[in-house]
């Protein structure tokens, strides 16, 4: 029993011994950083820390925070300075543990500079990359501002509950980088805080495109109606994301379309939009074409853009060539008609007389087509290819008219096109 107890007295001993040498040390560094020798100091620091309880000493912990980070700023040391701050991270862990007045006092002593300096050094070093254009490097140090943060922040050591800015930042360089998880994982965070400056804008639409991309439907809606929450004087936008959750079932998708059109009377750009599909889906297939509802509703899904904006181009050229269609079934009706007899003349003549109706009722959409084409100095190669029809149609219904001088003067328009 002797022996234990003088054993133990030893290990006492010796650890006591230790605790001195090691607590000797560190003001040899504390010496140096208040000369400012952080090279010297970093030396006596190193050696330090070649005894692993260094690692769990406070004060150890806190004089290797300062040192690194100064000398990391002085070298441009990025390595020194993650060290920095690793070392603050341990240094607050290593003071969780005593009572809450005595927590951090080495840090509290100098106003926790060494903290706050690491911080406004991230956030420096990220705003100069981005002025740069090095958006992962941006990137990376608006994070580690952002880490640095939450230490501030969890300390009660900054007012602030939310660095918007840096938030902000890193989500741009984030995407511009294109590290799009990044960026959302940033961009949530400034959603969640409730943001509704019309600046922010942007991050919503990322988040519902970004969303659509990885076809995760039901989350790119939660953004839609957060955004429509928030931003209503945007409506018109929304409106056209709405348009990207409709259905694929051609049935239920003209129905969801109309009821939309009909929910937005004077958005042009929505009544265009469903007008362009129904007319698309006319000419794809023979029977599409013959389908007199899908015609009956995009004529006046037609009608309802000419009455938001009579002077819209396309809707009185897809107007003209709704009707003209309707000719070509005529003439196919015609041409099946054969002999003289008393029946085909009347059938024929039943036919002329839809035909000269289908041409009347074309003409005023033909005519405000070649009025607005002609008033352009300057036409796209499909507004000439268009514009060539118009002219090559109006020829036809002239000479229908027997009106064979406006007749050559269309023909000699279209000619003319280069």
């Amino acid at each position: 029993m002797r022996k234990l107890i003088l054993l133990a007295g030893l290990a006492v001993t010796m650890s006591t011994a230790f605790g001195q040498k090691k607590l000797e040390k560190l003001d040899d560094v504390k010496e140096k950083i208040e000369k400012g020798k952080y090279d010297e100091a970093k030396e006596k620091l190193d050696k330090v820390f070649e005894n692993p309880e260094a690692n769990n000493s406070p004060e150890a912990l806190f004089y290797k925070a300062v040192t690194f980070h100064n000398l990391g700023k002085q070298k441009s040391d990025s390595v020194l300075s993650a060290n920095a701050f690793d070392a603050m991270q341990a240094y607050v862990k290593a003071e969780a543990s005593k009572p809450e007045g005595q927590q951090m006092l080495l840090s509290t002593l100098e106003n926790h500079k060494t903290l706050v300096d690491i911080y406004q050094s991230y956030f420096q070093k990220g705003v100069d990359g981005f002025q740069k254009q090095t958006y992962a490097s941006a990137f990376n140090n608006f994070e580690r501002a952002l880490n640095v943060f939450d230490v501030l922040s969890q300390k009660g050591l900054t007012n602030a509950k939310f660095d918007t800015t840096a938030n902000l930042y890193a989500g741009y360089s984030a995407q511009n980088a294109q590290m799009y998880d990044k960026a959302a994982k940033y961009y949530d965070k400034l959603i969640e805080m409730n943001l509704n400056d019309t600046s922010y804008v942007g991050i919503y639409r990322f988040m519902i495109n970004s969303n659509l991309e990885k076809k995760d439907t039901a989350t790119a809606k939660k953004y839609l109606s957060v955004s429509e929450q928030r931003f209503p004087q945007y409506k018109d936008l929304w409106l056209e994301y709405n348009t990207l959750f409709l259905s694929s079932d051609k049935s239920k998708r003209f129905t969801e379309y109309e009821a939309l059109v009909n929910a937005n009377p004077e958005n042009e750009v929505l009544a265009m939009n469903y007008a362009i599909e129904l007319y698309n889906h006319i000419r794809s297939s023979d029977e599409a074409e013959k389908d007199s509802v899908i015609r009956t509703k995009a004529e006046n899904a037609l009608k309802n853009v000419l009455r938001i904006n009579p002077n819209a181009t396309t809707a009185n050229l897809l107007m003209s060539q709704l009707y003209w269609t309707q000719l070509y079934q005529i003439q196919s009706e015609l041409d099946a008609v054969r002999g003289n007899t008393a029946a085909a003349t009347a059938k024929k003549k039943e036919l002329n007389a839809k035909m000269d109706a289908v041409f009347d009722a074309v003409h005023p959409y033909l005519v405000k087509s070649y009025d607005l084409y002609s008033k352009e100095t300057t036409l796209k190669p499909q507004d000439k290819a268009n514009y060539k029809i118009v002219l090559g149609q109006l020829t036809d219904y002239y000479n229908r008219k027997k009106q064979a001088d406006k007749a050559a003067e269309m023909q000699a328009k279209a000619k003319a096109i280069q």
